[in-house]
């Protein structure tokens, strides 16, 4: 999980640190169906924190998902290609859609 030429964590590391930050122990998984894409995975998990939507792109393609009304805005963390060897990119997320760039992996919080 670490690149071996500079030590710094690598993608992997990211994504790992993405999910153990956002999941927990106790945390309830709830049925979720976002997108009819095959490439996307999805699951909404209730957490003491509030409703946290994870949103894993399994291609190497970019693509766009359609979230429910209720799921429609917060703050979205992801890691994909471009964040390279950096933390997860925080943006705030608005409107129903989501672009994930290929091999995204994204938390709604």
């Amino acid at each position: 999980m670490m690149d071996w030429t500079n030590g710094k964590p690598n993608g992997r590391y990211w994504v790992l640190n993405l999910l153990k930050s956002n999941f927990h122990p106790g945390d309830r998984l709830s049925e979720t169906v976002v997108s009819d894409k095959s490439q996307i995975t999805t699951q909404l998990f209730i957490t003491p924190d509030g409703n946290k939507l994870l949103i894993v792109n399994k291609a190497n393609e970019p693509v766009d998902v359609t979230l429910s009304l209720n799921l429609n805005s917060g703050s979205l963390a992801t890691v994909d290609e471009s964040t390279g060897d950096e933390k997860a990119r925080i943006s705030q997320q608005t409107g129903s859609s989501v672009h994930l760039e290929g091999f995204a992996v994204s938390v709604l919080s």
